[in-house]
């Protein structure tokens, strides 16, 4: 079972063994990682650039069906916005997007039990997703 999270903590490590969780996706951890072979740790951001594109396209299937039934929020004066809304996505879910990379890469099969959601909008959504 898989715990995907940005800040890894000691508190949240103990809570996911608990409940049966053996791998653990991070950006960044407040603790040395304790050397346990049940248990498997990847830091995802040794695939940030891997994970660019992946990110935009997950950003872009929420984004571009948005501009198709508003395409006025995306207009301001004669200038066509839409790339500054994708850049503010991408920049404002980067690190999410290592994450969830990584675990549908190496991990896809596994149960999830958390994984930070892409866009913090929407986590009832990812919740029930997983």
């Amino acid at each position: 079972m898989v715990l995907a999270e940005l800040l890894l903590t000691k508190k949240s490590l103990n809570w996911a063994t608990n409940r049966g969780a053996n791998i653990f996706l991070y950006n960044e951890t407040d603790f040395v990682l304790p050397e346990n072979e049940a248990l498997t740790f990847l830091n995802c951001t040794t695939e940030s650039v891997p994970s660019t594109w992946w990110t935009w396209e997950a950003n872009d299937r929420i984004l571009l069906p948005f501009k198709e039934k508003f395409p006025s929020l995306f207009q301001w004066r004669k200038y066509d916005m839409t790339l500054a809304y994708q850049k503010a996505l991408y920049w404002s879910n980067q690190k999410t997007g290592f994450l969830h990379y990584t675990k549908e890469k190496y991990f896809s099969a596994e149960k999830v039990l958390f994984i930070e959601p892409m866009h913090p909008y929407n986590k009832w959504k990812t919740k029930l997703k997983y």
